[in-house]
């Protein structure tokens, strides 16, 4: 018999939310100081490492999967979900994750770059989400 523990919205979406700042920050600042992040193996992998996990982080939050806890399927806050989920910048992150990052797709989009994230509205929508009641 498997042993299943019942995750809770109220502790896990938080830590994402937390998570995806954290990865925003980090990786916003190695993009503004790109010239020395390329010229560094280490930093580079670094890099594509934040840039990859916040795109995961990011789209996790507003997965629609059945078996998935995200903001999505919260029915009272529904409405501002959908607002900050009808955002470009989401929207353009969820089909990376769907093309490149966390899946292979068949027929690939545009990737979003780190410096598009950096320059978005990303940190203010995560700030927004973090002050949203679970």
């Amino acid at each position: 018999m498997k042993n299943v523990i019942k995750r809770k919205p109220e502790i896990l979406l938080p830590l994402s939310i937390r998570f995806a700042k954290e990865y925003f920050n980090e990786l916003c600042k190695m993009q503004d100081d790109i010239i020395n992040t390329q010229e560094s193996k280490e930093l580079t992998t670094v890099y594509r490492a934040l840039w990859t996990a916040l795109i995961i982080e990011v789209a996790r939050l507003f997965d629609t999967h059945h078996n998935v806890i995200s903001f999505k399927k919260i029915p009272k806050i529904k409405a501002e979900i959908d607002k900050y989920h009808s955002e470009a910048i989401i929207g353009k992150i969820i089909e990376t994750r769907k093309t490149f990052t966390a899946h292979f797709a068949d027929e690939g989009k545009e990737i979003t770059s780190a410096s598009e994230i950096c320059q978005s509205k990303l940190s203010e929508i995560l700030d927004d989400l973090d002050k949203l009641s679970v």
